[in-house]
């Protein structure tokens, strides 16, 4: 009985390969369909959603930048096509929130960058309005920036001066929000509440993986 137990256990390391080796097909079907017919906003939309999937296990490197810009490129041109595919919009939000995550050195950009999701998240909200994963990623990312702009304060990357520019426009942008939806792991990551929802959302959840910041 105790074999049978340990037999039927999953071995973490061992999903999580199996997922990229599902992930890799995924993509390489999509992007074989791509070259049939590169009009079809169904599969551009999936094969954005699947470059964004695997971007999450090259971690903050220049492969997983690269995966970003594409995944974004193809859900640009599935909207070029559909423009109401609220599902492709969601998408281009995470897509966003990733890359904002990843820029390290230049605040303004990232903040930029979460404007556009927060906008994107409305678009796919307003095309799909029952949808309750749009309406808590919506609110989730309209915390971001400013959580965002506290980190960088903590890590020296911005002064207290650049912060408060940064903190008003945020409020004009996002409305107020509480300083005390903001933590840290033990690794130093940030913790965005349940704003993580953008980065996590894009499929199954996987507890304590933290965003590629």
């Amino acid at each position: 009985m105790c074999r049978k137990k340990m037999a039927n256990m999953e071995d973490p390391e061992m999903v999580h390969v199996d997922e990229l080796l599902l992930l890799e097909k995924a993509r390489r079907t999509a992007e074989n369909n791509y070259t049939i017919n590169p009009y079809d906003a169904d599969n551009l939309t999936n094969l954005g959603v699947t470059l964004l999937e695997l971007s999450r296990s090259r971690g903050d490197t220049p492969e997983s930048k690269r995966m970003i810009k594409e995944a974004i490129s193809m859900l640009k041109e599935a909207l070029d096509m559909e423009p109401k595919k609220h599902k492709a919009v969601f998408y281009l939000g995470n897509a966003y929130i990733i890359q904002g995550l990843q820029i390290h050195d230049d605040p303004t950009i990232a903040l930029a960058l979460f404007d556009k999701a927060f906008v994107s998240y409305q678009k796919a909200l307003h095309e799909d309005p029952g949808n309750e994963q749009y309406k808590d990623t919506l609110a989730a990312c309209a915390r971001i920036p400013m959580m965002y702009t506290e980190f960088q304060l903590q890590h020296g990357v911005i002064q207290p001066t650049q912060a408060q520019t940064q903190s008003s426009t945020t409020a004009n942008n996002f409305g107020k929000k509480k300083n005390n939806d903001l933590w840290y792991d033990v690794g130093g990551w940030i913790l965005l509440g349940i704003g993580i929802m953008a980065w996590i959302g894009m499929s199954r959840t996987r507890p304590n993986v933290p965003p590629p910041f």
